[in-house]
């Protein structure tokens, strides 16, 4: 009898123990690019903008919403359509406006919904366009508002006090070029960028970047060409300072506003624009 006992406990801890085992699995509810990579957390939008394909599959039916976050410029992102061309799975296509069209890199950010009401999930979607810009000079104290360099000037920036180390970023300005008795002659403008002190620059520590720089008639902010530098490996710190110089040889006046400084997140699930023909050029 006590052997018998022993043996239906056994048997009756083992049910017991395999029927809380198999639990049902989670619905599935997987969101993922164009590329077909999985996003996560997070939806990065390149600062050109354009438009996107995503493909949501769901066990369930889903109600694909997008909401924008308090202070973000009103429409910058959009979802267009949403089709739902097999079962469980829905196309979203969206768009995106250029970041770089308005000369800023500032970080915009908003939240795509992909909600199930009839089984009480969804996932969110952390839509980000841009980065956060941890240094700024507008030079909004000087004649005209912007900093003017002859052939053979320099400006440094003194030490970035308030930047702890940063990883990748990307130093931003905007420039624009005044030739010489009013040349309409194209020009290549050498404007040297040196970052020094308490940095540790990846290869070399002063690189050149050359940049066609039209010329203008007049002092209008579409005049501005905005000019993007990315720096990988850990560049910046509280006592690094940046220098820009303008060659004796460069031919030119070369004015120079809004240096920044903007930190790029390690981790980031970016999708790619796709082109559409009936887009207007951009300027």
């Amino acid at each position: 009898m006590r052997k018998w006992f022993h043996i239906g406990a056994f048997c009756l801890s083992a049910a017991l123990l395999l029927s809380c085992s198999a639990k049902d699995p989670a619905p599935r509810l997987e969101v993922l690019s164009s590329d077909g990579t999985r996003l996560n957390k997070t939806l990065t939008v390149p600062v050109e903008g354009g438009k996107f394909t995503l493909t949501a599959r769901s066990d369930n039916e889903l109600d694909i919403f997008y909401g924008e976050a308090a202070g973000a410029s009103a429409g910058w992102f959009q979802v267009q359509e949403v089709t739902n061309p097999a079962p469980g799975e829905y196309v979203v296509k969206c768009s995106a406006e250029s970041l770089v069209k308005n000369k800023t890199l500032d970080l915009r950010q908003g939240t795509l919904s992909f909600s199930a009401p009839s089984a009480f999930s969804g996932c969110f979607l952390d839509v980000r366009q841009g980065y956060a810009r941890v240094w700024r000079q507008s030079f909004a104290s000087l004649p005209g508002g912007c900093l003017t360099l002859q052939p053979g000037d320099l400006w440094n920036s003194g030490a970035m006090t308030g930047i702890s180390a940063i990883r990748n970023a990307y130093v931003a300005f905007e420039a624009r070029a005044e030739m010489p008795g009013g040349s309409s002659e194209m020009l290549n403008i050498p404007l040297h960028l040196t970052l020094a002190g308490g940095a540790t620059f990846p290869t070399v520590s002063r690189t050149e970047y050359v940049t066609d720089v039209a010329p203008y008639e007049t002092f209008e902010p579409a005049c501005f060409q905005m000019i993007r530098i990315y720096n990988g490996g850990v560049v910046f710190s509280s006592e690094t300072t940046l220098t820009l110089s303008l060659p004796a040889g460069a031919g030119a006046t070369l004015y120079i506003d809004n240096v920044s400084i903007y930190e790029i997140p390690v981790v980031r699930d970016e999708i790619n624009g796709e082109e559409d023909d009936d887009d207007e050029p951009e300027e």
